[in-house]
């Protein structure tokens, strides 16, 4: 019998069983792809992340995420939270100041900063690890699309169940943006409207296999904090009923609003979600030396909630908690 720890891990904030969770196991060495799958249908999480070491090159350790239903590319939530597991066990050590370290992933050596102050003194709202004070985790995604999307507004209205003219309004496209992950990215031009979306799932699920969408974004410039934006983001096909928090749905949104002149700064802050008490924090930054918008950097913190093991049995595959 071979015994894991797993860790929940809430992105996107620094108040345990806020933000967004991901389940995180730091040392998944021995375990097959078939038992990956197994260990993520089984924890009630939007997806579980392994980590490894990494098979060559210049990163350290080798990541893998894992949704309910199957593999994906990359999710840039879990990336933090598992960046943030490894700091918190002492296996990534940063320095003063900004420290680059690189993950492996089936899109590439993905490049994150650590942003860490030395000492106690919390004078910005970072969060404790040894030796000082993690300010946040920043992931570089380049995106590699974005087009105009064939999808009408009357459709995606149909779907989230609100007046196609929420959409039309806003005076801006529906648009497909391509971050390793395919998403569908729609204006809304009111927050009311944007908290009283209930999507029809089966629904989403038809349309999203039809044009090939894993996770479609629902954003709204009508916001009542200090946020760039606030938004939605649904992914039924990939396994993800509501995600409470997306990295890579940040960087596509990011790149909209820069692209169609909705943001007079390279850094924003989004919240994301629709438990009101509970909201992700997402930082996103627009690289000015990138082309196109497409340089972006977007992260957040993290915290450990609870922490539990596994065991698998050999002769059954069996997965069982303690």
């Amino acid at each position: 019998m071979r015994k894991y720890s797993v860790k929940n891990v809430d992105v996107f904030t620094t108040v345990p069983f806020s933000g967004y969770p991901s389940a995180v196991i730091t040392s998944a060495e021995g375990l097959t792809d078939r038992e990956m799958q197994k260990i993520a249908e089984e924890i009630s999480l939007t997806e579980v992340v392994y980590i490894t070491p990494a098979w060559g090159g210049k990163s350290q350790f080798r990541i893998r995420f894992f949704t309910q239903s199957e593999e994906i590319n990359i999710s840039g939530h879990s990336m933090i939270g598992g960046c943030y597991a490894l700091l918190e066990e002492g296996r990534i050590r940063p320095r003063e100041g900004r420290t680059k370290i690189y993950f492996e992933t089936k899109e590439g050596d993905i490049p994150v900063n650590l942003f860490f102050r030395k000492g106690s003194e919390n004078r910005g709202g970072g969060i404790k690890i040894e030796g000082g004070l993690l300010d946040k985790i920043m992931i570089k995604q380049n995106l590699k699309d974005d087009r105009l999307s064939v999808v009408e507004p009357d459709e995606i209205a149909d779907i989230l169940e609100v007046d196609r003219n929420m959409i039309i309004n806003t005076g801006f496209p529906i648009e497909e943006i391509d971050t390793g992950l395919h998403h569908l990215v729609v204006p809304i031009k009111e927050l009311d409207t944007l908290h009283a979306i209930k999507p029809d799932l089966i629904k989403l699920s038809i349309m999203n296999r039809k044009y090939g969408i894993q996770i479609t974004d629902i954003f709204c410039l009508d916001t009542d904090d200090e946020s760039t934006a606030h938004s939605r983001h649904f992914g039924p096909v990939v396994g993800i009923l509501e995600a409470s928090g997306s990295g890579m749905s940040a960087v596509g949104i990011g790149s909209y609003l820069t692209r169609h002149g909705l943001t007079a700064g390279k850094t924003m802050v989004f919240r994301q979600g629709n438990d009101i008490e509970h909201l992700s924090k997402v930082y996103c930054y627009i690289d000015p030396s990138g082309s196109d918008s497409r340089s972006v950097y977007v992260g957040g913190l993290a915290t450990t909630s609870m922490e539990r093991s596994i065991e698998i049995k050999e002769s059954s595959g069996e997965v069982i908690f303690s």
